[in-house]
């Protein structure tokens, strides 16, 4: 079994991986580069703070969101990952634009202190853990055309690769997106394997770029320990574990 992280995330660096070294377990971070590319979070942390405030709504009125963000928060909370289901398939134009208008009404300016540094990622590397590349804009790929595929999934990576020491081979797509277009070319690119949120075991014979993985539960080790029993099972493992 093979342990991943995505997204730049300071507490990477700072618990994950003194956690990962205390069991002696190795893992590969996929991560974007944002802080050699100055970048101030994620669109979706400035969702999730805008939401808080109550201050989401007008932002996304007129752009085709089918969710009023007031519902979200008084009466479906879960219902913010429809919200974010539709503003990630935006043209990466029309959610840069959400994106900075959902920062400017969130006062999200904290959230750099949370982006895993320079520094971070090369205490990563110092601790012997793999790094893979998460693209630096983090777009939904299945959505973009070719020419700004292309570009997305190599934008950055030699600054990056800079910083590890050597050439990044294997991809986690954001948000898990992928289709055969998207694994063609990342295939093009050079990558050797690129990984999906298809909750599915790795099985001999599969496209190595368009690989699954089993997200973590954030509500217990027994619902992990579940979903890892299905996805072996739907891979035919006779006893699913």
């Amino acid at each position: 079994m093979a342990i991943a992280f995505d997204d730049d995330l300071e507490c990477h660096a700072r618990v994950s991986a003194p956690l990962l070294g205390r069991v002696g377990a190795s893992a590969t971070f996929f991560v974007c580069g944002a802080d050699l590319n100055a970048s101030h979070g994620y669109w979706w942390d400035h969702l999730q703070a805008a939401v808080d405030r109550g201050a989401a709504a007008s932002v996304l009125e007129g752009i085709g969101i089918p969710m009023s963000v007031a519902t979200v928060r008084a009466e479906h909370p879960e219902s913010i990952h429809a919200v974010a289901e539709a503003i990630k398939r935006l043209d990466p134009d029309t959610r840069d634009e959400v994106a900075r208008r959902l920062a400017n009404v969130a006062d999200s300016a904290g959230e750099r202190d949370q982006m895993l540094t320079t520094d971070g990622i090369r205490a990563l590397v110092r601790s012997g853990f793999e790094i893979g590349f998460h693209t630096v804009r983090h777009d939904y790929l299945p959505v973009l055309d070719d020419d700004r595929l292309a570009d997305a999934l190599t934008a950055g990576r030699a600054q990056l690769e800079e910083v590890v020491g050597h050439r990044l081979v294997t991809i986690a797509y954001p948000h898990g997106g992928a289709d055969g277009r998207v694994a063609e070319a990342a295939r093009t690119a050079g990558y050797i394997a690129g990984f999906t949120t298809r909750g599915d075991a790795i099985e001999s014979g599969q496209d190595e770029l368009l690989l699954g993985r089993v997200e973590c539960s954030y509500g217990s080790a027994s619902e992990l320990a579940a979903r890892i029993r299905r996805a072996l099972q739907r891979a035919g493992s006779p006893r699913g574990d």
